[in-house]
């Protein structure tokens, strides 16, 4: 079994290594109040995803109308000088709160349901790799959705769903990572 371990944490690595497209954070929270209910990150993620995550929740529940209900949306990060709006220069200020300097775009791929925002963070350029990060982003919202009534949703505070949900989300951006190229 810890031969197995390895040789799966050595196809991790090597995955991360060659560049491959990867989803590299995912949060789930409630546009109404901007709470992070749950969040989940590569475990070689360096910096404050979370913070930038928090931060761009807020600018979601002030700004509904870059959500569409039921609709998945990407917002791209590039490192260019040129941005002169919010959402612009929020997200430019992501690559270095990644802690990623070698990575020139991020996109932040949203799916809003019912007043809830699924998000997840990846470094995939290609159209059929992003496909596979609303399939996860899809798949995540059924899971908690049918783990979580919408009373328990609209009610738990700030990180509530650590417990409950982040296992699970764990696992799905892990399957969805190393099956990545299938998928696409």
């Amino acid at each position: 079994i810890t031969n197995n371990i390895l040789r799966e944490k050595e196809r991790e690595t090597a995955h991360h290594c060659n560049n491959q497209s990867m989803i590299i954070y995912t949060a789930i929270g409630r546009q109404s109040d901007a709470a992070v209910l749950v969040d989940c990150c590569d475990p070689l993620l360096k910096g404050n995803a979370g913070v930038v995550t928090a931060t761009l929740f807020c600018h979601l529940k002030d700004h509904p109308e870059f959500l569409q209900e039921g609709q998945f949306q990407t917002m791209i990060q590039r490192n260019v000088e040129e941005s002169v709006d919010f959402l612009s220069h929020f997200i430019e200020a992501c690559s270095t709160a990644l802690g990623d300097e070698m990575v020139d775009e991020h996109y932040f791929h949203i799916y809003y349901v019912k007043g809830v925002i699924y998000m997840c963070i990846g470094d995939d350029s290609n159209r059929s790799d992003q496909k596979v990060n609303f399939a996860f982003l899809e798949h995540i919202s059924k899971e908690f959705t049918r783990l979580h009534n919408p009373r328990r949703i609209r009610n738990a505070n700030a990180y509530g769903m650590e417990k409950t949900f982040r296992p699970n989300m764990s696992q799905a951006m892990h399957h969805y990572n190393i099956n990545h190229d299938k998928m696409a």
